[in-house]
């Protein structure tokens, strides 16, 4: 009961929090995978942009800023999933997937 409680006023505080908020609250849950300065978010906005477009292309090929990506490393629906706990700043061995596409895209989160 108690628990309930105290996970249902996380959440509303959480409703409140800026991205940047959302993303260092993830980055010291990921123990070190992803950066925390400013730098780090910045690249960690445009690898969400290119799992929301991820999401979204059932094949495996995606255009990212102009630039074709085939042979995805990740589907639609593990897109779809790791931004679910990226927004409800979950770490876990699905989020951790999004390093996949950061490496595709060529971009450090360290």
């Amino acid at each position: 009961m108690v628990l309930s409680i105290i996970k249902r006023s996380t959440n509303v505080i959480q409703k409140n929090w800026s991205d940047y908020d959302k993303f260092l609250v993830l980055s010291d849950r990921s123990r070190g995978k992803i950066g925390t300065e400013y730098g780090h978010f910045m690249r960690f906005k445009t690898v969400v942009e290119a799992l929301k477009k991820m999401r979204s292309t059932q094949g495996n090929i995606v255009v990212i800023d102009g630039e074709a990506i085939d042979k995805k490393k990740i589907t639609a629906t593990e897109a779809t999933n790791i931004l679910s706990n990226i927004y409800e700043c979950k770490w876990n061995n699905v989020t951790e997937k999004m390093l996949l596409v950061a490496s595709q895209l060529r971009i450090s989160l360290r």
